[in-house]
């Protein structure tokens, strides 16, 4: 019995060596990946080299924003702003504050 758990000892042990060997073997593979589309920003209106087809630009000095580009440009932009809107109405007076 105490011959047979030895064996046994013996078989699982060398299995978990040859199983525990670190592999020689290197797999290069070159994958393309087609770039996303980018949300771009900037002070002005975009210039045509800017982006590719399908970017977005917002220009930060007027709230504008352009796209998607195409093949054909950046096209006209939406105003993200508005318009003026009307005066509203007087607060309440705040609290008055600590001396300094």
């Amino acid at each position: 019995m105490k011959k047979i758990i030895l064996m046994a000892v013996a078989v699982l042990g060398a299995l978990a060596i040859n199983s525990c060997r670190k592999e020689t073997e290197t797999i290069i593979e070159r994958v393309e990946v087609q770039k996303g589309n980018q949300i771009l920003s900037g002070i002005g209106a975009p210039t045509e080299t800017l982006g590719n087809v399908g970017d977005y630009y917002l220009d930060l000095s007027n709230s504008n924003l352009y796209g998607a580009k195409t093949a054909q440009g950046w096209g006209n932009p939406i105003s993200l702003k508005g318009i003026q809107g009307d005066k509203g109405e007087k607060g309440d007076t705040g609290a008055t504050g600590q001396k300094g």
